[in-house]
């Protein structure tokens, strides 16, 4: 009789299952679960967050710069790790009347597609076809913006508005053909965000160009662009949940210092584990990648954010998969403090 071994390994789907089944039961049963109930119920999580962890980086991280990736990845825990405790004892959700000033960068690359779809058919006869035809977008971004945050009954209205300025170029992979395109906006915003609940609108002004993903369908086959543009482009944001404990957020148009060409709509899950409002980590999806985002209030006047998206997309031309790539850096100073 022949014995063998059978190992079993577990999956990508089966480790995000355990890990949502955990965080959603601890969170149901956090009042009803005592002390040692609870830790076990974190003995648990723990190890599921690592194994969703290490199967997300692998899954969307080049071998060869895996380091890299690690040691950008310290940068937000030490951001997170600065930030004061409040000594007044006070709810950490209070917060006083201020104004700010905001300074951000961003630089990415990422592929785009177009294509043509005749109505046709082709010589063979056997139904239409399409010819497709793929980009590599490379683009910085530059921004300032000035604003005011209040206090209003559970939460904080915030408005203010942002400048943008920055250079989009993309570069038809099989061919010399490449555009370059200027960007600007003046971006209006409001915000309001209660403890449970938060919204925001806003418009951007100028030269918004983007390039649709993950392809656009394009009515000639002489068209030499993926690029859209609009002299209008609108801002929106929704949160639910609270900031500190959990939540899901979302929106379009709603990247600093500016969501053109590639960041223009985003859906996330994120945290403040129990930190005062300013701090938050969330981890999310936008139609060029997947991203983690960290956000840290390591003084009274200043506050820091970085937020890093990456996938890996196969490009026809190549036959093989390209790297999309893109890095937000943002910094903001508060004066003005006022009870």
């Amino acid at each position: 009789v022949n014995v063998q071994n059978y190992s079993i390994q577990p999956t990508q789907k089966s480790a995000w299952v355990f890990l949502m089944v955990n965080v959603v039961l601890t969170w149901i049963l956090r009042n009803w679960l005592s002390g040692s109930e609870l830790l076990a119920m974190n003995l648990m999580l723990f190890p599921a967050i690592v194994l969703s962890g290490k199967f997300l980086f692998e899954a969307n991280t080049v071998p060869s710069n895996r380091w890299a990736t690690l040691a950008m990845m310290i940068l937000p825990i030490f951001l997170m790790s600065q930030t004061l405790e409040e000594k007044d004892g006070k709810d950490s959700i209070k917060t006083k009347s201020f104004d700010f000033f905001n300074l951000g960068y961003s630089s990415g690359t990422f592929y785009s597609e177009t294509i043509y779809s005749p109505s046709g058919t082709n010589s063979g006869g056997c139904g239409p076809s399409s010819d497709f035809q793929s980009y590599k977008n490379t683009y910085w971004n530059a921004g300032i913006g000035y604003g005011k945050s209040k206090p209003i009954t559970n939460g904080v209205f915030t408005y203010g508005a942002n400048l943008s300025f920055g250079q989009y170029t993309e570069s038809m992979v099989d061919s010399t053909i490449q555009n370059t395109y200027t960007l600007f906006a003046i971006s209006p915003f409001i915000r309001y965000d209660w403890r449970w609940v938060g919204l925001g609108l806003g418009l951007h002004l100028g030269n918004n160009y983007w390039a649709d993903m993950p392809q656009s369908e394009i009515s000639s086959p002489l068209t030499t662009t993926s690029t859209r543009k609009s002299p209008v482009y609108p801002l929106a944001y929704m949160r639910i949940g609270r900031e500190e404990i959990i939540f899901i957020d979302g929106g379009f148009g709603n990247a600093f210092p500016s969501p053109f060409p590639g960041m223009r709509y985003e859906a996330a899950v994120g945290s403040g584990f129990g930190l005062p409002r300013g701090n938050k980590f969330r981890i999310g999806t936008s139609g060029v990648g997947e991203f983690v985002q960290a956000q840290a209030l390591f003084s009274p006047q200043w506050q820091g954010s970085v937020t890093y998206l990456w996938r890996n997309v196969y490009v026809f031309e190549f036959s093989e998969e390209k790297p999309n790539r893109q890095l937000f850096l943002g910094i903001q100073y508060r004066f003005n403090h006022k009870e």
